[in-house]
């Protein structure tokens, strides 16, 4: 049986984001990736630094708010292996679209495709900013049940993929 997988972690400060870009970007080297195929990668949603750090400072209520969410969406390797490319295509598209429905389409910051690791996947960077503007990086993740209810729901959203 295939699975979605989706996995986040949470970054604060300049150097935690810097170096998580750095690394989707593939800007620094990345021991697991083929460098043969870093060219197959493709950049959906590009990365534009300076607005991102003036919406943070704009959102900001506290000095140690998650500034930064990072999100890798995958599949089981058994699906990835089998998968048409329109398939992988429209995967991506969803995850990407399901990022712009749960966190909001100006808050999606970067998305990439890396076609260079064992199994394709889309690595993305999303600002916690609530319908308050703040960042609120609980309101979107909350805990273990809103974590689980994130990975179901993503899940649902690819799922007739296989």
């Amino acid at each position: 049986m295939a699975y979605a997988i989706l996995r986040t972690a949470k970054l604060k400060g300049a150097g935690s984001i810097g170096g998580s870009i750095a690394h989707a970007l593939r800007e620094r080297e990345v021991p697991n990736a083929d460098p043969e195929r870093t060219k197959d990668n493709e950049v959906l949603i590009p990365y534009d630094a300076e607005k991102t750090r003036n919406d943070i400072e704009s959102a900001r209520t506290r000095s140690d708010n998650v500034e930064m969410v990072e999100v890798v969406m995958t599949t089981s390797p058994e699906w990835s292996e089998t998968a048409t490319p329109e398939q992988k295509e429209e995967f991506n598209r969803r995850a990407v679209e399901f990022l712009e429905e749960k966190f909001g389409k100006e808050n999606v910051r970067s998305a990439v495709v890396h076609r260079d690791e064992q199994t394709d996947h889309v690595s993305a960077h999303v600002t916690p900013i609530d319908r308050n503007g703040h960042l609120n990086a609980k309101e979107h993740l909350g805990g273990k049940e809103k974590m689980r209810q994130l990975q179901t729901e993503f899940a649902e959203k690819v799922k007739d993929l296989g």
